[in-house]
């Protein structure tokens, strides 16, 4: 109802499809963020999160990827914790 408020014509509209978008996360609810193997990191498990964070954690791998330190202790995130 609150759609067809702002957008009066989906009430004519006929479905085509449907789609999902999961949002991954972890048993621990906390992000997996860190190295996999010199040279390889991995940012996921952010939940709903995801968007807000990537920001952030995009810098964060970055530094790890070209081996700078991150200036963030990232210990709790580590990918090999599981």
């Amino acid at each position: 109802d609150n759609a067809l408020a702002v957008a009066p014509g989906l009430a004519d509209a006929t479905l085509a499809e449907t789609r999902v978008g999961f949002r991954p996360g972890t048993p621990d609810g906390l992000p997996i963020l860190g190295l996999l193997r010199p040279g390889l990191a991995v940012s996921t498990g952010f939940g709903a999160g995801g968007l807000t964070n990537a920001p952030f954690a995009g810098k964060l791998v970055a530094a790890l990827a070209v081996g700078e330190d991150p200036g963030f202790d990232l210990a709790p995130f580590a990918p090999d914790r599981f």
